[in-house]
């Protein structure tokens, strides 16, 4: 017997490079999500939702990850392949080190930061 992988909209997204809100307007497509963004009844019967309702915390939406990214897949989305992540991460980094280093130019000197393009 195999388990389902329940995923937040957030961890969904990241295997898509996509945002949660992203991978949220296609769910919202297939009809899966309300106007609040909640599971639809659609949603649950198929096995793509659950909600997670305790009154201790506030409510929560988990995704099966299988299902959901047949959904993404058909709207042509493809999961990232784990190196295509670390390389956008070691982009975004080396990005956000050049910028510090442009502001700490400004800070030092009372220049203006540069923006260049890289």
């Amino acid at each position: 017997m195999t388990t389902s992988q329940w995923l937040t909209l957030s961890d969904l997204g990241h295997r898509f490079g996509l945002s949660a809100r992203h991978c949220g307007r296609v769910l919202d497509h297939e009809g899966w999500r309300d106007r609040s963004g909640h599971p639809t009844q659609a949603a649950i019967a198929a096995g793509a939702a659950q909600q997670h309702n305790s009154r201790y915390h506030i409510p929560s939406n988990r995704w099966n990850a299988e299902i959901c990214a047949t959904v993404l897949s058909s709207h042509g989305q493809r999961p990232l392949k784990r190196s295509e992540r670390v390389s956008q991460w070691v982009t975004l980094l080396g990005h956000g080190r050049r910028i510090g280093v442009d502001l700490h130019e400004h800070r030092s000197n009372g220049r203006r930061p540069s923006h260049r393009s890289h």
